[in-house]
């Protein structure tokens, strides 16, 4: 960084003294058009994902965070030379060696006190501007927000009032605690960065698990060393309570609303993205704001009922040099599929004896990435283990079929808790296995990579969204209706014991040896 500060700026004025305007021209245009890819590629689910992506493609991605940052370090470098100590150069046209002693020369001779009013300028701005604008609104999160709850919420809002302009209504949206009482009853997992954390066993996956439901918000973090006696660390806070004083400004964000904790358990592309996070791409993606995240109070601090930190410039260089970590005051939480894909973690913590998980990443070759990521996390963390035979569900090489679309297995409660009841597991994996409808038998041939299509493109049509739709209904139809129809009590009631019962014989070890899948 040094080296970058003070050789670049008398660098880039001797190239442009050297060269023609088109060629220094073409450098920048060469720098920005590596920045872009870089960041799109940083924001988008192609990079590092599943497959095998084009090894150049992958190696520029990987080199545009590096080239933004020396860039962005030279360009304000250079800016900071011409505004406080701008050379005097009278040079011959070749001559590097003079142009870097006319930079020196600049540089010694500056008065101190003209630095220190600069440095003291800018800091005072940042803070202002800190201080008075709100991180979380500042964001693309907000954006994001407000799409998910005008496209999803509004559209059942039939007293809506929108604003003239904007097309929004404050009442689209509702607090979370409001679905206290209500049934199905959310569980909306997110996940919290833990970039920085003291615990060493957990660089590798660098989140932990951070729900919201309509009675408690906050995280519980299990001792990261097998076996250890040390208490969990975390906090669990009332929803109604979590995050109700209001931040900056009268347009307030105060309270956890629905829209809130949906939106952030889908913010995909952010800065820090727990094993995902890359320094350099942190730096990329924070200084062009490509930031879904959102800053929450930390449950286990004493400012848990505030909703943004009160200035948001510290808050922004933890997320710039990614230095998050669960013991400050507010903690950095993103896409839930960050810690846990599938949703599962949280259901087995809470002991569900039923869970039905659908897995509808794009998994072409079936390396079934995020089911073995939740099964790891729930032996480690929860001593849970699940016992569930994927093998069913494999292609066939001739025709290209695959053999099922679910598979059950068991949850071994009775290994954590002595006397619990084992619980089923139902994973679901969208899949073609030759039973379905003319229709979607079409669009498979169309479409080779159906029903794994990346979800980057995000301009389907009315055949693809059709399509997935009504592979879903028929999925689910096959895996479930015969057996919960069997299980339905002389009361009315569905008997939770035999439907499990019921899927392990149809879906699980018993149903594979029995048909040879």
């Amino acid at each position: 960084m040094y080296a970058t500060c003070f050789y670049i700026p008398p660098l880039l004025h001797w190239a442009w003294l050297t060269y023609e305007p088109w060629s220094n021209l073409g450098t920048l245009l060469g720098w920005l058009a590596m920045t872009a890819f870089g960041l799109k590629a940083g924001s988008s689910m192609s990079t590092g994902a599943r497959g095998a992506p084009d090894p150049k493609l992958e190696l520029v991605a990987r080199l545009a965070p590096y080239v933004f940052t020396v860039g962005i370090f030279a360009l304000l470098s250079s800016l900071v030379q011409a505004t406080v100590a701008l050379p005097k150069v009278a040079c011959p046209r070749s001559e590097l060696t003079c142009v870097l002693r006319a930079h020196a020369d600049a540089t010694l001779a500056t008065n101190g006190a003209t630095l220190l009013l600069a440095f003291g300028a800018f800091l005072g701005a940042a803070l202002l501007l800190g201080w008075r604008v709100d991180i979380n609104k500042f964001s693309l999160y907000m954006l994001y927000r407000n799409r998910v709850v005008r496209a999803w919420f509004g559209a059942g809002n039939r007293a809506r009032q929108p604003h003239p302009f904007t097309g929004f209504d404050p009442n689209d949206d509702m607090l979370l605690a409001e679905l206290r009482y209500g049934r199905p009853y959310p569980i909306v997992n997110t996940a919290l960065n833990l970039v920085s954390g003291a615990e060493l066993a957990w660089q590798t996956r660098r989140t932990a698990s951070f729900a919201f439901t309509p009675r408690w918000c906050g995280y519980e973090q299990a001792s990261a060393v097998p076996g250890s006696a040390g208490a969990p660390a975390g906090c669990y806070r009332p929803t109604d309570g979590y995050a109700s004083r209001s931040g900056v400004g009268l347009d307030d964000d105060a309270g956890v609303r629905l829209g809130m904790a949906v939106a952030l358990s889908g913010a995909a592309a952010s800065p820090n993205m727990g094993a995902h996070s890359s320094p350099p791409l942190n730096f990329l993606m924070t200084m062009f704001n490509v930031r879904l995240g959102r800053w929450c109070p930390n449950p286990a601090r004493r400012a848990w009922t505030s909703a943004s930190p009160p200035i948001g410039l510290f808050s922004l260089l933890s997320e710039l040099f990614g230095q998050l970590d669960a013991d400050a005051a507010y903690v950095h939480l993103t896409d839930g599929g960050h810690f846990d894909n599938l949703g599962i973690y949280e259901l087995v913590r809470r002991r569900c004896r039923l869970v039905i998980a659908v897995d509808v990443g794009s998994d072409r070759y079936l390396a079934f990435e995020d089911l073995g990521n939740a099964i790891r996390r729930c032996g480690t963390d929860l001593h849970v283990r699940i016992d569930l035979d994927v093998s069913r569900l494999a292609t066939d090489g001739d025709k290209g079929m695959c053999g099922a679309s679910c598979a059950a297995g068991s949850i071994r409660y009775s290994l954590a808790d002595r006397g619990a009841a084992d619980g089923v597991l139902l994973y679901v994996k969208p899949a073609i296995v030759g039973s379905e409808n003319a229709d979607l038998l079409n669009y498979r041939k169309l479409h080779p990579d159906y029903p794994h299509e990346s979800i980057a493109d995000q301009w389907f049509d009315e055949a693809q969204f059709e399509s997935y739709r009504a592979l879903g209904d028929h999925i689910v139809d096959c895996a479930l209706h015969e057996a919960a129809r069997a299980t339905v009590g002389a009361n009315g009631e569905q008997d939770i014991g035999a439907l499990c019962a019921q899927l392990l014989q149809r879906h699980g070890p018993a149903a594979q040896n029995r048909t040879g899948a």
